[in-house]
This record gives C-alpha cells, structure tokens and sequence, in this order.
C-alpha cells in the first residue's frame, strides 16, 4: 500500500511521515530519484534548485513527474510512506497548459492507495518554519505565503483519489502522529479485508466457470 503525505511548507510532512512510518513498519521514501540513481544528497540538492532556478513548471513537472513514477512502480508490493508526492507538484507546478501531463501520469498509476493532507493556517506554518529555521529559504518563497490547499484537493477530487484531511493545528507532535497512525492501520485493515473478498468472490467465480465447463 502507497500512503502519501501531503500538506503546505510547515504543515509537518516529513516529521510526520518519517514517524508514521517508524510506527507502521512502512518503508519511508521522500526522494525517489535519489535514492534510484544512486545519488548522493548534495548532488540531488543542485539538480532541484536548477530545476527550481529556471523557473519552468512545465519542465520541472517532468523532473518530478519522474521521481513519483519511480516511488510508485520502483516500490510494487511495498508498503510505503510518500513524503510529499502527486498533490505537492500540482500545487507548485501545476497549470492549465500541462494539465495533459498530469494525466499522464495518472495514467501512468502514479496515484497513491491513500493521501493524509496535514492541514495548518499560514499563520501557523509560518511559526513551525521559523522555529525550524529562522533563515530557512522557504521564507523568501511567494508560494510559500498561498493557501494551496484548495488547489491540491480540486486535484485529489478531480482524479476521486482516498484523502484524509488531519487538522494540525493546536495539537501535540505526539496527537498528531497517532491520528496519522491509526489512519494508516485502519485503511491497511480495510484494504486486507477487501482483499479477502476479491479472493472470495473470485473463487466463486472460477467454481462456477469450472462447473460450467465439467457440465458441458
């Protein structure tokens, strides 16, 4: 199972899902052309910020467009936690003229099973990336400042992708990070259950046509 965590730029993404994963057992991806090339951090670094520097979200939906194709197929019968994925491009890349992209990558399966959107108000993530880092780059970011969150569920609801909104603001790490856990555990019991019926009903289904075949 693909889990995704998404959010805006102070919402607790990576604590959260580095956490969630620790909890679950899940393997925990946040770079996945890193990790598929090989490559190290710095070098990966500068590749994002020419990415970021030239300014093109149509170019740089393909850089990352790639990265969540590689999450996606290079983890297949994993259990894995997205940190940032399909939702975060869009917000940041997304336009009318590459909607055609995006659906290729849908087209692709790069949809994760389930998405856990972390919610806060700008006033909120703000604080978190200060304390974080006073001088964190994010803070010169005019994106930074948007309220995203309409775009990304416009895009989750457009393509009817599994989201759960977790409302982070006033709650505790430790809240926060158990109702994400419960909801990965709870979803992954959902899906096992589901699993179970397909099995059942196939098997009725192959009875029936072995039947059918024996009576003929």
């Amino acid at each position: 199972m693909k889990v995704a965590i998404e959010g805006m730029d102070g919402s607790g993404k990576t604590t959260v899902a580095k956490a969630v994963a620790r909890n679950t057992g899940y393997k925990y991806l946040e770079r996945p052309i890193e990790n598929f090339f090989g490559l190290d951090s710095k070098t990966y670094d500068e590749m994002c910020i020419k990415m970021w520097d030239m300014n093109e979200p149509n170019k740089t939906l393909w850089f990352f467009g790639l990265g969540h194709l590689l999450a996606v197929s290079g983890s297949e019968n994993q259990n894995v936690i997205l940190d940032r994925h399909i939702l975060s491009t869009y917000f940041w890349d997304g336009n009318d003229e590459n909607q055609n992209v995006f659906q290729s990558l849908v087209d692709c399966g790069v949809l994760p099973d389930l998405t856990i959107i972390l919610y806060a108000d700008l006033e909120t993530r703000i604080n978190r990336i200060k304390e974080r880092d006073s001088k964190d780059a994010d803070l010169i970011l005019d994106k930074v400042y948007e309220e995203g969150y309409t775009k990304m569920l416009e895009f989750a609801d457009k393509y009817n992708m599994p989201y759960i909104i977790v409302n982070t603001e006033d709650r505790t790490l430790d809240e926060i990070i158990n109702e994400c856990t419960m909801i990965v555990v709870e979803h992954m019991k959902d899906e096992s259950e589901h699993c179970k019926q397909q099995d059942s009903t196939q098997e009725k289904i192959l009875k029936k046509c072995k039947d059918t075949m024996h009576n003929h």
